[in-house]
């Protein structure tokens, strides 16, 4: 069963498109809150140590200090703060990382985001604005897999 993080003080913000302050956040949240979809959330003003590790889309809005693994997508809200490395199929970064990324799929750095850690993807989205310090490394989904394959 997936983790739920909700703020005691606010009741399901990801559905209120008002509660954005970047425009350009809403579209990759719609697509993230479909029926039948596991969403994990971490609202502003809460924080968390330690790894999380989910089996559906995960939301941050507010602080982790720890890991993200996810088998979906990844979205961090402009207020984010996140302390450690991302791994996902697809990451949409409008907040703060101290750490790496890899996601499988792609990544779209926003306009106001900041990274500082080394970035793996097939593919890549960078919007005027966004900071990140690190090493890329690119290539196409799927490819590791297949030389995993071959080699066995």
């Amino acid at each position: 069963m997936p983790l739920h993080f909700f703020s005691s003080n606010t009741r399901f913000p990801f559905l209120n498109p008002a509660n954005f302050q970047i425009s350009s956040m809403i579209n990759p949240i719609k697509n993230i809150v479909q029926a039948g979809q596991n969403l994990n959330l971490l609202v502003e003003g809460s924080s968390i140590q330690g790894d999380l590790h989910a089996k559906g889309d995960v939301r941050i809005d507010g602080e982790l200090q720890g890991n993200i693994h996810s088998t979906g997508r990844v979205a961090l809200g402009p207020k984010s703060k996140v302390t450690g490395h991302v791994i996902c199929q697809f990451a949409d970064v409008g907040g703060h990382i101290q750490g790496n990324i890899e996601a499988s799929e792609s990544l779209t750095l926003r306009a106001h985001c900041r990274i500082n850690g080394d970035i793996k993807t097939a593919r890549l989205v960078v919007e005027e604005g966004a900071q990140f310090s690190g090493g890329c490394s690119m290539q196409p989904a799927g490819v590791e897999k297949l030389r995993t394959v071959r080699e066995a």
